[in-house]
């Protein structure tokens, strides 16, 4: 990892750091967007999941395996909001 480390940004206590690999950093950025856009347009947790899923893939030159989402559609997702995890 040592190899990766930038410099030490003191401000924020942390040092910057590269990806090996542009995809990962164009991943993250391009992630960034989509999932702000879709909590805004309030899609649902599952929905993101797979949307981020495909993004993945595809960032690796594939497409993704189907997605089965009647497995996790009877489940309520925890989200930021709920009162248990502050």
């Amino acid at each position: 990892m040592k190899s990766f480390l930038g410099p030490l940004d003191q401000p924020n206590f942390s040092y910057r750091w590269t990806h090996p690999d542009r995809r990962m950093d164009a991943l993250q950025e391009n992630v960034s967007v989509v999932v702000e856009q879709m909590i805004q347009s309030k899609d649902s947790p599952v929905t993101i999941f797979e949307r981020v899923r495909q993004m993945a893939y595809a960032a690796r030159g594939e497409e993704a395996i189907p997605f089965m989402p009647d497995l996790v559609s009877h489940i309520e997702m925890p989200r930021l909001t709920e009162s248990w995890f502050c």
